[in-house]
C-alpha cells in the first residue's frame, strides 16, 4: 500500500517539478553571436576583449551573504511616529556604498539587486555565475551543491588561464570544484549560523594580504563570500545589535579595500539574497528578494543615470564578463546593467551583443527540445522584433548624425526583445506533464482505497493467515523472477510503473483474500454500522480531516492554516465533552467532561505561539520569539517552558510500576531507569536554553561566548547520548524477548497501555525532540503531550468499538501533530525552517545526522503524536497481548490514510493553481509539506511499530 501512495508521489513529481534543459555548450572569444558587427580592429583578443574592448584587468567580488538593499542606504524619519520608520539596528551601519554612489557618480553606482526565487544561495551563485534561470526543483540541490556544467564567468576565466581565488562560503568550491588557486584559496562552513565571526575574519585575513604589491600577480579575480550577515539574520534577525556589529565590519573591510585598490582592477559589492523581518529567506517576499550591487573603480568609469531603478540578478554575469573582456556564457540570458558603460553608444553595442546571445540560445534550446514547430507563432514574433531591433541599430551605426537619443532608442528595442525571449523560455521551464501529474494523483488515490478497504474487522485469531499482518505470505504464490524483458528497462518511469502496478494488484489480491479468512470458526463481515453514536463519530473524523485537507484550496485559508487547525480541535473537543455528558455513570461523565474541556483549553493556551509568515506580518503579531515579529532569538522570560517541560511531562507519563503485580522485578528496575533518564534528558535540554541565553548579549554578558558554545555542545551531546542509550536497550529488549510486559498509568481510565520496548522508545525520542526546538516550541509540545494523554482518556472513556476508536484516535492524533507544527515556529514555507538546529550537537556540519536533526525540528509535532498512537487502543478486546499489536497497526493505518489523503488532495490544488499568482508561495509549499509529511512521519511511525509488535 505504501509503494502505491510512493509512486503516486514520485509521478506527481515527475510531472509537476519539471527541470530545464541543461545546453552543454560554451560561448568562445572568436564566435560572436551576431554577424556584421561594428568592433574595433583589436575585438576577438581574449587579453584585449573577446565581444567588447577589456575595460578592468582585475576584478575583486565582495559577496555579502543576505546583503538587503535597505541595509545600504541611510535611515531618514520624517514621522517618528511610524513604526516602520523607527531606526533599526541595520540603519546607518553599512554606510561606504551609499556614500561613494552620491558623491562619486562616475566612479561608483549602488542599485537595487532582484533575485529569482526561490531565494537560497545555491540558486543564487549559480544565477550570478551563468546568467541562467533558476527552477523551482533545483531547490534540492543547494544541500549537495552539484556542481556547474553550464558555461559560466568563473569556467571562462578557467579557459583564458587567469588565476582564480576564492575565500568564504564553501559551496563555491562545490559549484567549481577545480577552478580556484588551491594555495590561495580557503573555504569556510557556510551551514554553522552558530558562527559569526571565524568566516569572515578568515576571508578577511587572507584577502588584504593578496592586494599587497607583492602579491598582485597572482591572483586576476578575487571571490570573497561573506557570511557573518547571513548568519547574524538567522541566529538573531535582523534588527539585533549582531546585526549591525557585522554590517560594521564590512563596512570597515571595503573602506581597507579601497584604499589598496589599483586603477585597473573592478570592485564590486553585492548580496545573493536578502532576508525577511525574521532574518530568513528561500521564499518571494519583497526583503527575501531584493539585495543590493555596488560597483566601484577609482577612474571614471561608468554611465551617469538621474534615477534610480532595479536590475535583475541575471544581468550581473553578461555585466562582469564584459568589463573583464570574456565572451558572455553560453546561458546567459541577462541584459548588461546600464551604469556600467561609459555611454549610451556602448551600452547599445553591448546589449545586441547580450540578444544575439539569448538568441542563439533561444533557437539552439528549442531545436533540443523538440520544440521549434510548437511555438512557431512565438518565433516569428521574436523575429519580427529582432528585425526591428537590428535596422534601428545599423541606421544610427551608418548615419554620421546619430546622437545619443538614437542610440538609446535601439537600445530600448533590443532591451524588447530580450524581454520577449525570457518570457518564453520562463514559460517553457514552468510546463506541466499532466498525464504524469494525473497518474500521481491516480495511484494515490488509489492507495488510500487499498488501506481503507483492508482495515477490516476484529484480528482474527491465526495471525499466521492474516493478509494484513504478514503481507509477505498472501503475495508469495503471485510473486515472479524478473524476466529477461524487466531487467533491460532502463527508465525510471518503467520501473516506477512496474512497482506501483504490482503494488495495485496485491492490494486487491489481500482485500479479496481477507474477506474470506476465517475468524473464529466464520468468514469475516464489516462491523454493524446501525449505530447512531458509530455513524456520527466516523463521519463526523473524516469530515474534519477532509475540511484541514480541502480549506488549503483557498489561498486565504491556508496562509491562515494553523486558525482553519485551531477551529477544528476546538469542534472535535466540543463534540467530545456533549458524547461524555451522555455518560450515564456520573463519575464517567465527569471525567469525560474534564478532559474534553482541558482538550479545548489547551488548544487556545497553545494557540498563542505564533510565528507568522511573511504575507501576513501587516495583519499578524508574532509571538513564537517573545521580543519582536523581526527577532530569531527567544525572550528570557520564555525559559521558563523547559523548566515546565522537566517536571511535567515525566508526571504526564510516568508508570506505576507497583500496579503490575506480574512483571519481573528486572522489568520493574528497567522502567524506573527509563524514566529516569526521560527525567535527566529533560533537565539536560532545560540547562540547554539556560545557556543558549548567554550568546545573546541583552541576557547574559559574564560568561564567555566561545565557553557558553563548548559547554552548550557538551550538554547536547549529553541529551542525545542519554537518548540513544535508551533507545539501543528498547532494541536490546525487543531482540532478546519474545513476549514483552505491559507498561502504563495506574490511572488511565480504560487505556492498557503500551509494551516495553515501546516506552522505551518514546521515552528515548521525547527529549530528542524537545533539544531541537525553541523554548516556546518546547512549552507547545508539552502541551501537545498533555492533549494526546486527554485524547486517550476520552476514546476509551466514551466505550467506543475498534474502528470508531481508530478513526477518531487517529484523526485526533492527526489534527494535533499538523496544529502543533505551525505552533512549534513552522509554516509551509522554506523560510521558516530553523536551520540552526543541525548544530546544537555540532560544532559542524555532520551528514546524515544534521540532517534528521533538522527533521526533529520541522516534524517534530507529529512523529510525538504519531508515537503515541499505540496507548489509544481500549480494552475490550480479550486478549490484549494477541490484539494489542493488530490494534495498534489498525490505528497506524487510518493515520496513514488521513495523511496520504491530505497529500493527495494539497497535490490536486497545486496542479489546478499552477497559473495562480500564489502558486509559488502558498500552494507548491504546502503541497512539499504535506508529501514530507507522509514520508517522515510514518518512517519513524513505521519503525516504531516494528519495535512495537
Amino acid at each position: 500500500f505504501s509503494l502505491t501512495t510512493l509512486a503516486g508521489l514520485y509521478f506527481f513529481c515527475q510531472g509537476f517539478y519539471l527541470s530545464r534543459l541543461e545546453i552543454a555548450r560554451y560561448s568562445e572569444c572568436s564566435k560572436l553571436p551576431v554577424s556584421d558587427m561594428s568592433a574595433p580592429p583589436r575585438i576577438s583578443d581574449i587579453e584585449l576583449g573577446c565581444w567588447y574592448p577589456k575595460t578592468f584587468q582585475k576584478a575583486i567580488v565582495v559577496l555579502v551573504d543576505a546583503l538587503r538593499y535597505d541595509f545600504t542606504i541611510p535611515f531618514e524619519s520624517t514621522n517618528a511616529s511610524l513604526s516602520h520608520e523607527v531606526p533599526r539596528a541595520y540603519h546607518n551601519a553599512l554606510t561606504i556604498l551609499y556614500n561613494t554612489s552620491q558623491e562619486q557618480p562616475q566612479n561608483a553606482f549602488l542599485l537595487p539587486l532582484i533575485s529569482d526565487p526561490p531565494t537560497t544561495t545555491y540558486q543564487a551563485l549559480r544565477v550570478l555565475t551563468t546568467g541562467s534561470l533558476p527552477t523551482f526543483i533545483e531547490i534540492l540541490l543547494s544541500f549537495d551543491g552539484a556542481p556547474v556544467r553550464e558555461d559560466s564567468w568563473v569556467g571562462q576565466l578557467k579557459l583564458a588561464n587567469k588565476k582564480v581565488v576564492h575565500l568564504g562560503d564553501e559551496l563555491w568550491t562545490a559549484l567549481f570544484p577545480d577552478a580556484f588557486e588551491r594555495d590561495l584559496s580557503q573555504s569556510f562552513e557556510s551551514l554553522n549560523i552558530w558562527d559569526l565571526h571565524t568566516p569572515d575574519q578568515g576571508v578577511t585575513e587572507r584577502l588584504l594580504p593578496l592586494l599587497k604589491e607583492g602579491k598582485k600577480d597572482d591572483w586576476d579575480v578575487i571571490v570573497a563570500h561573506y557570511l557573518g550577515v547571513d548568519h547574524a539574520g538567522h541566529r538573531y534577525g535582523p534588527d539585533h545589535p549582531a546585526m549591525r556589529e557585522r554590517l560594521r565590519y564590512v563596512n570597515d573591510v571595503i573602506n581597507r579595500v579601497i584604499a589598496e585598490l589599483q586603477d585597473d582592477t573592478l570592485l564590486v559589492v553585492l548580496g545573493d539574497h536578502g532576508m525577511d523581518q525574521k532574518g530568513d529567506h528561500g521564499g518571494e517576499s519583497v526583503d527575501e528578494l531584493t539585495s543590493a550591487i555596488w560597483m566601484y573603480s577609482k577612474r571614471g568609469a561608468f554611465l551617469q543615470r538621474k534615477f534610480l531603478h532595479a536590475v535583475s540578478q541575471l544581468a550581473f554575469t553578461p555585466t562582469f564578463a564584459l568589463l573583464l573582456g570574456l565572451p558572455v556564457p553560453f546561458g546567459s540570458l541577462g541584459q548588461p546593467i546600464p551604469e556600467a558603460f561609459p555611454s549610451w553608444e556602448a551600452l547599445t553595442n553591448v546589449t545586441r551583443v547580450t540578444a544575439g546571445g539569448i538568441k542563439r540560445y533561444h533557437e539552439i534550446y528549442h531545436l533540443a527540445r523538440g520544440l521549434q514547430d510548437a511555438v512557431f507563432p512565438v518565433n516569428q514574433h521574436l523575429e519580427g522584433l529582432w528585425e526591428q531591433a537590428e535596422t534601428c541599430f545599423l541606421a544610427a551605426r551608418n548615419s554620421a548624425s546619430a546622437i545619443e537619443q538614437d542610440w538609446k532608442v535601439c537600445h530600448d528595442h533590443f532591451d524588447t526583445y530580450q524581454n520577449a525571449a525570457l518570457d518564453v523560455l520562463r514559460g517553457l521551464w514552468v510546463r506541466f506533464d499532466w498525464t504524469r501529474m494525473a497518474a500521481g494523483i491516480c495511484f494515490l488515490s488509489i492507495g488510500i482505497l487499498q488501506l481503507a478497504y483492508n482495515i477490516r474487522a476484529s484480528r482474527p485469531e491465526n495471525e499466521e493467515e492474516t493478509s494484513l499482518l504478514q503481507p509477505q505470505k498472501a503475495y508469495k504464490d503471485l510473486w515472479w523472477k524478473p524476466s529477461d524483458g524487466l531487467s533491460s528497462l532502463k527508465r525510471m518511469d518503467y520501473f516506477v510503473v512496474s512497482v506501483g502496478c504490482f503494488s495495485v494488484i496485491m492490494g486487491l489480491r489481500t482485500f479479496f483474500t481477507y474477506r474470506t479468512l476465517p475468524l473464529h470458526g466464520r468468514p469475516v463481515t464489516p462491523v454493524s454500522t446501525s449505530s447512531t453514536a458509530k455513524v456520527f463519530w466516523i463521519c463526523l473524523s473524516f469530515l474534519i480531516s477532509f475540511v484541514h485537507a480541502a480549506s488549503t484550496a483557498s489561498q486565504a485559508l491556508t496562509v491562515r492554516e494553523d486558525e482553519v487547525l485551531w477551529a477544528l480541535l476546538v469542534v472535535f473537543g466540543i463534540a467530545m465533552g456533549v458524547a461524555s455528558f451522555r455518560q450515564v455513570h456520573p463519575g464517567r461523565r465527569y471525567r469525560g467532561l474534564r478532559y474534553s474541556a482541558s482538550f479545548v483549553l489547551f488548544s487556545c493556551i497553545a494557540s498563542y505561539s505564533r510565528l507568522c509568515r511573511e504575507d501576513r506580518v501587516e495583519t499578524c503579531t508574532s509571538t513564537y520569539y517573545g521580543i519582536s515579529s523581526s527577532s530569531s532569538t527567544s525572550a528570557a522570560w520564555q525559559l521558563i517552558f523547559p523548566l515546565i517541560a522537566m517536571f511535567l511531562i515525566p508526571y504526564l507519563i510516568i508508570p506505576d510500576v507497583r500496579y503490575y503485580t506480574t512483571m519481573a522485578k528486572r522489568d520493574k528496575r528497567l522502567v524506573r531507569l527509563s524514566w529516569w533518564s526521560l527525567q535527566i534528558g529533560l533537565t539536560l535540554v532545560a540547562l540547554l536554553w539556560t545557556m543558549e541565553s548567554t550568546d545573546d548579549p541583552r541576557v547574559l554578558k559574564f560568561l564567555p561566548s566561545r565557553l557558553s558554545r563548548n559547554l552548550k555542545t557538551c550538554v547536547a551531546q549529553a541529551i542525545f547520548l542519554n537518548a540513544s542509550i535508551v533507545a539501543l536497550a528498547a532494541i536490546a529488549y525487543w531482540l532478546t524477548h519474545d513476549d514483552a510486559p505491559i507498561v502504563s498509568k495506574k490511572d488511565y481510565a480504560r487505556a492498557e497501555g503500551i509494551s516495553l520496548p515501546y516506552y522505551l522508545v518514546l521515552v528515548s525520542t521525547i527529549p530528542c525532540v524537545l533539544a531541537t526546538q525553541k523554548p516556546m516550541g518546547i512549552g507547545a509540545l508539552t502541551i501537545m503531550i498533555a492533549q494526546v494523554l486527554c485524547l486517550v482518556e476520552l476514546v476509551n472513556l466514551l466505550d467506543m468499538d475498534h474502528y470508531t476508536s481508530s478513526v477518531v484516535g487517529a484523526c485526533g492524533v492527526a489534527l494535533l501533530g499538523s496544529f502543533y507544527f505551525f505552533k512549534t515556529g513552522h509554516q509551509a514555507a522554506m523560510s521558516a525552517i530553523q536551520w540552526d538546529s543541525a548544530f546544537i550537537p555540532f560544532r559542524s556540519l555532520h551528514y546524515p545526522l544534521s540532517q534528521v536533526l533538522v527533521l526533529l525540528n520541522t516534524f517534530g509535532a507529529q512523529i510525538l503524536a504519531g508515537l503515541f498512537l499505540p496507548m489509544l487502543p481500549t480494552s475490550r478486546h480479550a486478549n490484549f497481548r494477541k490484539d494489542g499489536p493488530y490494534t495498534a497497526l489498525t490505528y497506524y493505518t487510518f493515520h496513514y490514510v488521513l495523511l496520504a489523503l491530505t497529500a493527495a488532495l494539497r497535490a490536486t490544488w497545486a496542479g489546478i493553481y499552477k497559473d495562480h499568482i500564489g502558486w509559488f508561495r502558498v500552494f507548491n509549499p504546502r503541497f512539499m509539506m504535506g508529501a514530507a509529511v507522509m514520508l517522515t512521519v510514518n518512517t519513524f511511525v513505521a519503525f516504531s511499530s516494528i519495535v512495537y509488535m
